[in-house]
């Protein structure tokens, strides 16, 4: 296992911290292993990554894109048919 820290080995663009935890931009993690790994597709190197993300997560978001927030928002003023009461 890597014992360099993420901002190590990615661009500082690319990582961050959220909720205590450091985070890489999927789309970069992706790139990294690529380069690296050529004879690998990538679907297969994506569908590692879900796995192990999976499997150290328990496939709970650390984090969810602002987009998201917007579109459960959105569902449920559909299916509620109101505003947020807060």
């Amino acid at each position: 296992m890597n014992t360099k820290p993420c901002d190590a080995r990615f661009d500082a663009d690319d990582v961050a911290t959220v909720a205590d935890n450091e985070v890489v931009a999927l789309d970069a993690v992706i790139a990294k292993l690529a380069a690296e790994h050529p004879d690998l597709p990538i679907s297969r190197i994506e569908a590692m990554i879900l796995d192990e993300h999976d499997a150290q997560t328990g496939g709970a978001p650390v984090a969810v894109p602002c987009e998201v927030v917007d579109g459960v928002e959105e569902l449920i003023r559909q299916n509620t048919g109101g505003a947020p009461q807060a």
